[in-house]
């Protein structure tokens, strides 16, 4: 991949107070550049898509290093389904779930992917810093 971000990354260690602890690790999230420019009309639409593209260029990396994941939503539903005795595990059991990552892509917050240990972190790291 070429591309480099037009942001910056942001890391953050999961604690007790986000979704998801103790299946991941960290969240990285993109921050884009400042585009504030006097009667600019469309600064917050730039800011906004900025973020965007630069979450797609590393959703896409990690997809092609790590492989396909499942929304980060998802992951963790099918994560403690497997965990519970009443899905059927013929069933439950056939659905994989990416050993290194996942991602979210709420809008209204912020996209984020998730990473699992400090190694898929250290990698991430050494590809777009």
């Amino acid at each position: 991949m070429e591309a480099d971000l037009l942001g910056k990354l942001r890391y953050k260690e999961l604690d007790g107070r986000h979704s998801g602890n103790g299946i991941f690790k960290y969240y990285v999230c993109t921050l884009p550049p400042p585009t504030y420019q006097r009667f600019y009309p469309n600064t917050r639409l730039d800011f906004h898509m900025n973020k965007v593209f630069d979450f797609i260029l590393l959703r896409n990396w990690c997809w092609d290093t790590w492989g396909p994941s499942c929304d980060f939503k998802d992951y963790v539903n099918i994560h403690y389904a497997k965990l519970d005795a009443k899905y059927a595990p013929n069933i439950i059991n056939k659905l994989e779930l990416n050993d290194h990552w996942t991602f979210s892509n709420d809008r209204e917050k912020e996209c984020r992917i998730y990473l699992k240990s400090d190694e898929d972190l250290a990698w991430l790291k050494i590809r777009w810093e």
